[in-house]
């Protein structure tokens, strides 16, 4: 099912522990390599590769680790990687890991130009009409904060959030935030566009199982649907952002993201 394929050989640089336990449900890596993740060198090398075949649609082939755990399925594999079984003609220790490329949905904006709450809500709403800020602070939360706020300090707004309601979605879509920050260290491909501290615009998909600090079944169509919809819908925004600040947009492997690719 390939016509081309690219090697990249490395050191090979392991973690001396096993991974425990919570970063064996974050990290979509670590069900692959048990007794220790990929670190340094090799650890970045096996995410650029990662990171390249979910972006063409395409697979990682190991050749030096044991197969992986038996019985993993989608459900223990948030990230979207899923493992395939050795090949004829393959040995016991090559495997292949292969990237869903709908797993991450998100987009970042980055922009020299700072949009004021009021302005970026305008724009929004041109694309989701259900845009809103967030729900204010409680009496008690103001309370707190005030204890630790010195009056004579001015306040300046250096961030803020807006929300997209995705309950058309289903009760689990939960909403889209974008959350809007200036950055001093931005990404190696914004810098060689643009020079400088730059307005960080994320459009990032919170669904409810998130919130609830549990895993989405992608392996679920209504979920695969659900993160669709979301997916859709941060395209829109991104544009609309793009266009209002003349933004860079990359997606959630550091890859440039087009204006006419967001629709």
């Amino acid at each position: 099912w390939a016509r081309a394929a690219f090697a990249l050989a490395g050191p090979r640089d392991r973690e001396a522990e096993p991974p425990p336990e919570w970063v064996r449900r974050a990290d979509e890596l670590a069900p692959f390599f048990p007794a220790g993740l990929p670190d340094r060198e090799e650890g970045r090398g096996l995410a650029l590769l990662v990171a390249l075949a979910r972006r063409l649609h395409t697979a990682v082939r190991c050749a030096d680790e044991a197969s992986a755990a038996p019985g993993r399925t989608a459900q223990s594999d948030p990230a979207g990687l899923a493992a395939a079984g050795s090949t004829p003609g393959q040995s016991g220790a090559e495997r292949i890991l292969t990237p869903d490329p709908d797993a991450h949905i998100d987009l970042a904006v980055y922009s020299h130009y700072w949009l004021a709450p009021d302005v970026l809500l305008e724009r929004v709403r041109a694309v989701a009409p259900g845009a809103r800020m967030p729900l204010p602070v409680s009496a008690e939360a103001l309370e707190r904060l005030g204890a630790e706020i010195d009056p004579a300090e001015p306040i300046v707004l250096d961030g803020y959030a807006v929300e997209v309601d995705l309950a058309e979605l289903g009760p689990e879509a939960g909403l889209i935030e974008i959350g809007v920050l200036l950055e001093e260290a931005v990404p190696g491909i914004v810098a060689a566009h643009a020079a400088g501290p730059q307005i960080a615009y994320r459009v990032r998909w919170q669904p409810l199982a998130q919130d609830l600090g549990e895993a989405l079944d992608t392996a679920d169509p209504a979920v695969r649907r659900m993160r669709a919809g979301a997916a859709e819908r941060i395209e829109a925004l991104a544009g609309a952002i793009m266009r209002a600040t003349a933004g860079i947009a990359l997606d959630h492997d550091g890859f440039l993201v087009s204006e006419r690719q967001l629709g």
